[in-house]
């Protein structure tokens, strides 16, 4: 029965990591066509990549100062005829042309992707010790939704510095201001439409839920029919 469980379970984890992974492509090649039509802009090519003024750029953009010997210029893995991913090297490969122009754009809009999209292999102990205490079991998705708040803030901030890139910052900026403004509050009203529960209900709500939870936002999951008490989903939107 063991042996069947952690076969299922490895089966759910799989799936679930196959969906992640699937948004994680999909906004690296969303972010890789808006670098691309970006930097046309600056008119960059393989021959004036390195211009000292297209380096600034460059700066203003990762937040560092970016010389010819910055890694984002450097491939570091690649796709065999086969389909398969390769290592290139610790250090990666320097490659040249538009090769070279190309690992730039696809190295930029790998870091885009790994910053502003949660990845649970980036939460550290600290977080994965937070489990222990009565604080619910989902701490991980809290902890990346202020990393990557965060760093999309730091990255629209950053992308208003740089000519060609205004437009895609203040829509970056704009899209996380929609989503801390409009997204809780509509999951609390679509939970309080599903448990079929009131303003009243919910003010009700906060004197029976833990300490933690009484002032951030609830949203109701069900109903219990017996008791007519909700069974609020805290953790979920408590960031």
């Amino acid at each position: 029965l063991l042996g069947r469980t952690s076969k299922l379970a490895e089966k759910a984890r799989r799936a679930y990591l196959a969906e992640d992974n699937l948004w994680k492509n999909y906004n690296f090649e969303v972010e890789l066509d808006s670098l691309k039509n970006n930097f046309k802009t600056l008119n960059i090519t393989a021959d004036n990549i390195f211009d000292p003024k297209n380096m600034q750029a460059y700066s203003k953009l990762l937040g560092r100062k970016v010389t010819r010997d910055d890694p984002i210029f450097d491939r570091v893995v690649d796709i065999s005829p086969d389909g398969r991913f390769l290592t290139l090297g610790n250090q990666g490969v320097r490659l040249e042309g538009d090769k070279l122009l190309e690992t730039f754009y696809e190295n930029m809009a790998a870091q885009i992707t790994k910053h502003n999209i949660p990845n649970y292999e980036y939460v550290g102990e600290f977080i994965k010790g937070l489990r222990k205490l009565p604080l619910g079991t989902f701490v991980a998705f809290p902890a990346e939704i202020i990393r990557t708040g965060y760093n999309t803030i730091q990255r629209g901030l950053r992308e208003l510095q740089v000519e060609g890139f205004k437009q895609t910052g203040m829509r970056r900026l704009a899209g996380v201001a929609t989503t801390a403004a409009v997204v809780p509050a509509g999951l609390v009203e679509f939970g309080k439409s599903l448990a079929d529960m009131t303003d009243d209900d919910m003010r009700a709500l906060r004197t029976f839920v833990p300490s933690w939870s009484e002032n951030g936002l609830l949203m109701p999951i069900s109903k219990d029919e017996k008791t007519g008490n909700a069974k609020p989903c805290s953790n979920c939107l408590e960031v």
